[in-house]
């Protein structure tokens, strides 16, 4: 599991940035991916593309969440 994350670390997190827009928004994406994953280990046939569709699905829910707020004073023009 180390060697996977040293692996994938960088390029996922690149991912993961591209998708949200945020670097730290990017980096609880990316940490939560590895925290499933580990909890799904012996279960997961294919890690690395395990990861990636994790990291987009987990970038999504983020993306419909963040819509769904709504500023409590309305911005000036």
């Amino acid at each position: 599991m180390v060697e996977l994350f040293t692996a994938l670390e960088s390029p996922l997190l690149s991912y993961a940035l591209r998708l949200a827009g945020d670097a730290a928004v990017a980096e609880d994406i990316l940490q939560e991916a590895f925290m499933r994953l580990q909890a799904q280990f012996n279960e997961v046939r294919e890690p690395r593309r395990w990861l990636y569709r994790t990291v987009h699905n987990l970038a999504l829910t983020q993306r419909r969440a963040a819509r769904k707020i709504v500023p409590l004073h309305p911005a000036e023009n």
